[in-house]
């Protein structure tokens, strides 16, 4: 009887080694379809671990990745909020005048570095300079004046970019700057030897003598490129029999004046008070409108020394500040304090 294998029948070698073969085959076989199937489950298990770790929503977990479409919405957002930068820096020179307007009302006196301040000057950068600032600086003696030795002094800043549109003409329109005072003067020195006001300001021997050395101190501790010209309105003449607006019967009033160039200049009593009290006539007050922010602070303007100001009262007086802060005035031929206005950029 034959052998059968494979449901044929087969003899000899030839029969079992065919049969061997396909018996190797069917189990090869086996083991890839095995193999695959288990590729296939791998890739269905990779496939199900991968969107478990995935998050269509805004979510803090480090277990979890955002999607593509919470990508893309992720990506909006931020080109949303981009807009939302680029609109705040294309307003940045509106909120500059904001922080002048703000830092012009908020009395600080922090001590300012100089070489620092110009570099911020020079960038149009205000965000830390106050109203009520310091700098420090060495000012040479002033031979018209008491302040006889070189030494620090300290100067405060009482404006902030606020005499762009003053005078008439506008030097400093488009220049970034700071109006500052000695805080405590540089010296003694009288308006005049005698107590007349004849010729105004103007003629007065502050403006043509003691001023221009006070300039070339200035010039000295701060660099003259950084000590700006400014446009000033001073009195050229005092019609001495007048009624002056000083009240109670003085005789003497302002009745001209002129703009000039000026480096330092006393303050008109408008600019350090804030109103016309011992001013002769509406010419003392010619220029800048308002009392500067910095003359607002008690520690500026009430420093316990008797200080000049430029604005004619009489024929015998020109105003000043009292050593207590409020306004007076003062015979021409009194040696007070020097504390003029100047502007640095």
């Amino acid at each position: 009887m034959m052998p059968i294998l494979w449901g044929r029948d087969y003899t000899g070698k030839r029969g079992f080694s065919k049969a061997h073969v396909k018996s190797v085959f069917y189990n090869y076989a086996q083991k890839k379809m095995l193999n695959e199937k288990l590729d296939d489950m791998d890739k269905l298990i990779e496939e199900k671990i991968a969107k478990a770790m995935m998050s269509s929503v805004q979510t803090n977990d480090a277990n979890k990745v955002p999607t593509s479409a919470l990508e893309y919405a992720t990506w909006q957002e931020v080109l949303k909020n981009k807009a939302v930068v680029d609109l705040f820096k294309s307003g940045f020179q509106y909120n500059q005048n904001n922080i002048i307007a703000v830092h012009s009302n908020i009395p600080r006196g922090k001590i300012l570095n100089y070489d620092t301040v110009l570099t911020n000057l020079g960038k149009s950068d205000y965000s830390d300079i106050y109203v009520g600032d310091i700098i420090e600086r060495t000012t040479p003696a002033i031979s018209a004046t008491t302040w006889n030795s070189s030494a620090t002094r300290q100067y405060v800043i009482i404006g902030i970019k606020c005499l762009d549109n003053y005078g008439d003409t506008t030097p400093l329109k488009g220049k970034n700057y700071l109006v500052l005072i000695p805080l405590d003067g540089l010296g003694d020195a009288k308006m005049n030897t005698g107590n007349v006001t004849t010729g105004g300001y103007k003629s007065s021997e502050m403006n043509a003598t003691v001023i221009p050395a006070v300039v070339t101190a200035l010039e000295n501790a701060f660099g003259a490129a950084h000590v700006l010209k400014t446009r000033e309105y001073i009195t050229n003449a005092v019609g001495t029999d007048l009624a002056s607006a000083a009240g109670a019967g003085w005789k003497g009033s302002a009745t001209a004046g002129e703009w000039s160039d000026q480096k330092a200049i006393l303050m008109t009593e408008l600019e350090a008070h804030g109103g016309s009290f011992f001013s002769s006539s509406g010419y003392d007050n010619i220029g800048y409108d308002l009392q500067f922010p910095g003359m607002k602070i008690d520690w500026v303007m009430n420093r316990r020394f008797n200080r000049w100001l430029r604005s004619v009262a009489s024929a015998s007086y020109f105003c000043g500040v009292s050593s207590y802060g409020y306004p007076t005035a003062y015979y021409a031929s009194t040696a007070l304090r020097v504390a003029p206005r100047f502007v640095i950029g």
